[in-house]
């Protein structure tokens, strides 16, 4: 060690002693963490000024990791605006599209429809077929994550018992599904994101969304859910998600078919509380991204119990109370083609309806046949390929037309007017 670096500790080191002498330790801050410390005033527009206001600012962050492991408070806990009432308040056209069709899903929704039934032995195709399907099936994941909870704690009225791969694959789906269709199926976080993709195949379906939804346990005591019972002991992580796995039957077109989808209205990360106890009840926005998704108002849900019976939902399921169910009646509720504003009312339609307003302030895609709003350029005015055996063209102007006849649907800046790098286009044409 330098001479210098020797003065340097020393003199340090003095400072130190110094300043434990001028003012002791504050014990009451060990014994009381959450108490504020009274900062002096600062004078603004100072560095001093910033330096501390910055020092303060980084004592208040957090580090959500060592505070899950503190008080087993998750970081999914501090995003801010999960809440669907909260989430579009700086978005006042997207809040006003959702209001909309609300508003038109209330006076088309069909009185909810029930049926206590064992699904193991239950003819599914008596009931015809469907525009969405939705199924939460008992996955063994479901029952591993209740293993080790204490008996007095499980719900009386919960049904633990888990179905195996071959009695979930069993299930005639293929019958009550309609084409076009969708179906969204619960696989929890562990194997039954492998399986739920194998049974999309064996029943018709491919999969093309995937929907997540992330735990949060904010109004869990002390932070936590039980969770020293709850972990699965398969897993090598805490699980704090489950899957919600989409798939669809048929072909469906963005841009043609708005008489049965309407894409990108919402988002496929819900972020929601978590039941207790090694429930198994999902968010209640799930119902809320698929009504607004799909137009389609034969809606079934599988495996359903008593806090699943919703509005234009026909549930089925062993645990439910008791059955409503009148086939006649529920039949009845979509025969004929009119659909809202002709029809403001649950019967009659199979589809949901629209209005122009919502036709307006929806997201929409570009028809395939005509070009992207980015590219301004025409077609007529753009320099042709033959313009590159033209002699008189300067090199320059060659590669310019070359690289502008071929990237015209892809570069996002029509104003361009020099050739752009191999990355770029490469990314743009992807």
């Amino acid at each position: 060690v330098s001479t210098q670096s020797t003065w340097d500790i020393q003199k340090m080191w003095k400072m130190t002693e110094e300043k434990k002498k001028s003012k002791p330790w504050n014990w009451d801050f060990f014994q009381n963490p959450k108490k504020q410390t009274v900062h002096p005033p600062v004078k603004a527009g100072t560095r001093v000024g910033h330096l501390q206001k910055a020092k303060r600012r980084c004592k208040k962050l957090q580090d959500y990791r060592q505070h899950f492991a503190n008080t087993g408070m998750r970081a999914q806990n501090f995003i801010r605006d999960s809440e669907p009432s909260d989430r579009f308040q700086d978005h006042p056209k997207l809040a006003d599209l959702i209001k909309q069709k609300d508003e038109v899903l209330r006076k088309r929704a069909t009185p909810p429809m029930y049926i206590k039934a064992d699904l193991k032995n239950f003819d599914l195709a008596s009931l015809g077929k469907f525009d969405v399907i939705l199924l939460d099936p008992p996955w063994p994941e479901y029952r591993r994550r209740a293993a080790g909870l204490p008996p007095e704690s499980i719900k009386h009225d919960l049904d633990l018992t888990s179905w195996t791969i071959e009695e979930i694959l069993s299930l005639r789906i293929e019958l009550i599904a309609d084409t076009p269709s969708f179906i969204f199926m619960w696989v929890g976080s562990s194997e039954g994101l492998d399986l739920g993709r194998s049974a999309f195949k064996q029943w018709g379906f491919r999969r093309c969304e995937d929907i997540v939804w992330v735990k949060t346990n904010k109004k869990q005591e002390n932070g936590t859910i039980t969770s020293c019972f709850t972990e699965d002991q398969n897993s090598i992580l805490r699980h704090t998600k489950e899957h919600c796995l989409v798939g669809i039957k048929g072909t469906v077109r963005r841009g043609e078919d708005a008489h049965f989808i309407h894409a990108n209205v919402d988002t496929d990360v819900i972020v929601a509380e978590e039941e207790p106890y090694g429930s198994t009840q999902k968010p209640e926005e799930i119902y809320h991204i698929i009504e607004r998704f799909c137009l389609g108002r034969r809606r079934i849900e599988l495996f359903g119990e008593d806090h699943n019976i919703h509005s234009g939902w026909l549930t089925i399921g062993k645990s439910l109370t008791s059955t409503s169910y009148d086939q006649k009646s529920y039949d009845a509720w979509f025969k004929g083609s009119l659909c809202y504003p002709q029809v403001q009312t649950y019967e009659g339609g199979r589809y949901l309806g629209t209005t122009p307003e919502i036709e307006l302030a929806r997201p929409k895609s570009p028809p395939h046949s005509q070009p992207t709003p980015s590219s301004t350029i025409s077609s007529s005015t753009m320099p042709s390929l033959t313009n590159l055996a033209k002699p008189n063209l300067p090199p320059k102007q060659k590669l310019v037309s070359c690289f502008l006849h071929l990237s015209l649907i892809h570069i996002s800046e029509p104003t361009r007017r020099y050739a752009i790098s191999y990355a770029v286009f490469c990314l743009k044409k992807k």
